[in-house]
């Protein structure tokens, strides 16, 4: 399969990626991860001004109406920038589930107007436990969902659960009514949420009837993409570090040792983006083996991130590891999205298990 993005499509990029180059980037995820909302905010007003924020939102609720390779080429350059905002946990999974729960307008075209005015949104949902989804019953919620990403920075999240009839549906809520306890996460830029409900009166939920789940391969190669992106900035900064860094003369670079495990790294990250890519291609068309390499594409770049991780924080030596260094935030968001979702061998499994299955 070829692939190149269109001028329109890399223009878009350029745009979002100017943005961030800006406004986010290493010093602002050290100020967010030191509890400073300031920046979060002024990131999410920048990205809402050139509507970015509502880049899957259909026209038809305001939106721009883009598909899942204009959500790939913005996706990159924000895990590029590590850009710590719910862009794509708004834009890659909560938006899509509604669109797919919302059957073409009603209530779900009123919860994306919300986004398109500049909400911030997540969704709790385990993409290995669709059978056990949680329970909806008369208003009330019961069951468990864990890893709910960006839980204390939102202000809606969409819930895919199962009704009184056991079909497939979704509810949209605030986190406060879904009962959501949070708990840090380990880049400690955001927290991770947790839903453990028994019988939950769940205030003010919007129930969307449609089944949510054809949403979820755009949202694995959503987190794919942002984890290509920042993978490759761990590369780079590598790069850097051995031209520059001299030990015996030379430069690091120069040792073998350490160019073969940046090439290894680079490697890891060109095979994510092959397959996130193709993955948002298929998405694009409905075509029948999305799913499939959608989860391949979720596994390859949870192993990209890792091991572009511990390459960087190795190649970096001892200053590598210190918080005071730029690379150990790398490290630690890149470690932190790389196991939300399921690592790679939650996806490897459930690919074979849906290639099989089909």
């Amino acid at each position: 399969m070829t692939f190149a993005f269109t001028a329109d499509q890399l223009a878009l990029a350029e745009v979002v990626d100017g943005v961030l180059a800006r406004h986010a980037g290493a010093a602002a995820l050290r100020a967010a991860a030191g509890g400073d909302g300031e920046v979060r905010d002024v990131i999410w007003r920048q990205l809402a001004e050139i509507d970015v924020c509502s880049l899957t939102v259909p026209e038809r609720a305001g939106g721009l109406g883009l598909g899942p390779i204009e959500l790939v080429a913005v996706l990159e350059a924000a895990g590029r920038h590590a850009a710590p905002v719910p862009l794509a946990a708004t834009i890659g999974g909560f938006v899509p589930l509604v669109v797919a729960a919302g059957e073409g307008g009603g209530a779900g075209d009123v919860v994306l107007a919300r986004v398109v005015a500049g909400a911030r949104a997540t969704f709790a949902l385990d993409p290995d436990r669709a059978a056990g989804l949680p329970r909806w019953r008369d208003g009330r919620l019961t069951g468990t969902v864990d890893g709910i990403l960006d839980a204390d920075r939102v202000e809606l999240v969409a819930v895919p659960v199962r009704g009184s009839d056991d079909r497939p549906l979704l509810i949209v809520a605030a986190p406060d009514a879904l009962g959501i306890v949070t708990t840090p996460a380990m880049d400690e830029v955001s927290a991770i949420g947790r839903i453990a409900a028994d019988g939950l009166v769940v205030d003010g939920a919007i129930e969307l009837p449609g089944d949510p789940s054809p949403a979820i391969d755009v949202l694995l190669l959503a987190a794919g993409a942002e984890l290509v992106g920042l993978s490759a900035t761990l590369v780079s900064l590598s790069v850097e570090h051995a031209r520059n860094r001299v030990q015996f003369g030379k430069p690091i670079g120069a040792f073998e040792a350490v160019k073969h495990r940046i090439v290894d790294a680079h490697l890891g990250v060109e095979r994510a983006r092959s397959l996130v890519r193709q993955a948002a291609v298929l998405a694009a068309a409905a075509d029948a083996e999305a799913g499939v390499v959608a989860h391949l594409a979720k596994a390859a770049a949870s192993e990209a991130a890792g091991e572009a991780a511990r390459m960087a924080v190795q190649v970096h030596g001892g200053i590598g590891i210190t918080h005071e260094h730029d690379v150990s935030l790398l490290y630690l968001r890149a470690r932190t999205l790389a196991a939300l979702l399921g690592g790679a061998d939650d996806h490897y499994a459930a690919a074979a298990t849906a290639h099989l299955a089909g």
